[in-house]
């Protein structure tokens, strides 16, 4: 076992790491994007895009190895990984910590298209992070509260209408589009307070996995299911993180063709009834995750 101190210095060292990067790759991210729209819709504006996506690789990627490294975490896939990376997904997964984004990029290295996710649109107004973010065109998603939609209710619907436009700009192209359906990040006081009937997720929303399947599942090449689980730390934070207390990462991946048997198929996404039928196949899959999830963390859980 590391000693405090010790910890304390590898913690410094991820901090460190992640600032200089984030504020050096940024730099050069937004330095593109004036070039990105001036060539959009021309030639080279595939060429940009890929370099846009090579520079945030390797901001995170080296993120990665550093926190990695200093702490010898063990990224551990399981389940079906034979993908394409020039493929089109949807891929589905419980929110545990901030180093999810670390493992889907784990799990996409050398398997899928670069991950595309449903950001909050308060994400595109961090300073450098979400200009940057922007210069990506991924999904936003513009949240209401309930007392706000109360107040306004011609403003329902409206985050799912965003999110459509932003699926609309890809769908020519190879992507990876992650979504996570609780919404927020697991913690057991969320737990209760979402009333949840898991053990180890909140209760999952089915309303933006409808929209991205309504809208391209004839094109998908199949949804991702991804289990997270770190044993030992059942919801870490991001000190818990940076520290090295969750030093296993387990990524169970399970995937589903729109086939109408393991997910709902074209034809049932199109009735009146598609929502419907998406969330009952989300509430299976949130009732046999969480039993996984129980699983891995009695087996793996350290002495």
């Amino acid at each position: 076992m590391p000693s405090t101190l010790e910890r304390w210095l590898k913690s410094l060292l991820v901090l460190l790491s992640l600032s200089t990067t984030t504020l050096f790759f940024g730099v050069l991210i937004l330095s593109l994007v004036p070039v990105k729209f001036a060539l959009k819709k021309t030639p080279f504006d595939r060429r940009v895009k890929e370099a846009l996506f090579g520079l945030a690789r390797s901001w995170i990627y080296f993120n990665n190895w550093v926190y990695t490294g200093l702490h010898q975490v063990e990224w551990r896939i399981i389940g079906h990984t034979d993908l394409q990376p020039d493929g089109q997904y949807l891929l589905i997964s419980n929110h545990v910590s901030s180093a999810d984004i670390l493992a889907i990029f784990v799990l996409a290295w050398g398997r899928l298209p670069f991950p595309q996710f449903f950001l909050k649109q308060e994400l595109l107004y961090v300073p450098v992070f979400g200009q940057a973010l922007w210069s990506y065109e991924m999904p936003v998603m513009k949240r209401y509260s309930k007392e706000y939609l109360n107040r306004n209710p011609d403003k329902r619907g409206k985050d799912l209408e965003t999110a459509k436009k932003s699926c609309a700009r890809i769908k020519d192209q190879p992507f990876t589009i992650i979504n996570f359906v609780e919404g927020t990040r697991f913690t057991q006081l969320k737990k209760e307070k979402n009333g949840s009937s898991f053990d180890n997720l909140l209760q999952p929303k089915a309303g933006g996995v409808h929209m991205v399947l309504s809208n391209l599942a004839s094109q998908l090449d199949g949804v991702l299911d991804m289990t997270l689980a770190y044993p030992g730390c059942d919801s870490p934070s991001f000190w818990n993180i940076i520290s090295g207390r969750a030093p296993l990462v387990i990524i169970q991946i399970k995937k589903y063709a729109l086939d109408g048997i393991s997910a709902p198929s074209l034809e049932q996404l199109k009735i009146r009834q598609g929502t419907q039928q998406v969330r009952e196949w989300i509430n299976e899959l949130w009732a046999n995750k969480d039993r996984s999830i129980g699983e891995m963390h009695e087996r793996y859980r350290p002495n």
